[in-house]
């Protein structure tokens, strides 16, 4: 109930990134933890790694809400901790 809460509590706070800025790269070696919610107690199994792309939809409390797209298809949401992305310039929409 508390990651949950706290997940509702950071979309509706967040800041909102635009889709010509929503490209971004994980830049950290090893894996990168998805968080239910944007708390270090809300961490997640799910990961994603060095150099996978991604995209970031907002940003709270040092993380951002992304969407990543896996070899094998299957999308997976969620926060991740800013630290470990940074931007690639690889947006969705137009400049």
């Amino acid at each position: 109930m508390f990651c949950a809460e706290k997940d509702t509590n950071g979309k509706v706070k967040a800041e909102r990134i635009s889709s010509a800025e929503s490209g971004y790269i994980v830049s950290v070696k090893g894996r990168s933890y998805f968080y239910s919610a944007p708390y270090d107690k809300c961490k997640t199994n799910k990961f994603i790694i060095f150099k996978d792309q991604l995209d970031a939809y907002m940003e709270y409390n040092r993380f951002h809400y992304i969407m990543h797209l896996g070899k094998n298809g299957v999308t997976t949401e969620g926060w991740v901790k800013s630290e470990s992305i940074k931007g690639n310039s690889y947006g969705l929409g137009n400049r």
